[in-house]
């Protein structure tokens, strides 16, 4: 994963007094590696004007940073 790219996952949030799951698309801002690793990495991204560390298992898809193009890796 590379700053820049835009990832899908699950986000949790109230509106209101609902508690609400939506589908979210945003771009990765930040990347954090913990070097004792205890915690998983994480993409640090924003959603409404708020930050969030978003797991790498959490990720549902990652798309290429925009004007790149996907590889193919033929085995």
């Amino acid at each position: 994963m590379r700053i820049g790219q835009v990832i899908t996952f699950f986000h949790d949030t109230w509106e209101g007094n609902d508690h609400v799951v939506k589908k979210v698309n945003t771009k990765i801002l930040d990347i954090c590696y913990d070097p004792l690793k205890i915690c998983q990495p994480k993409c640090g991204v924003e959603v409404d004007g708020e930050s969030y560390g978003i797991p790498f298992n959490e990720i549902l898809e990652i798309a290429p940073v925009n004007g790149k193009q996907l590889t193919l890796n033929l085995m």
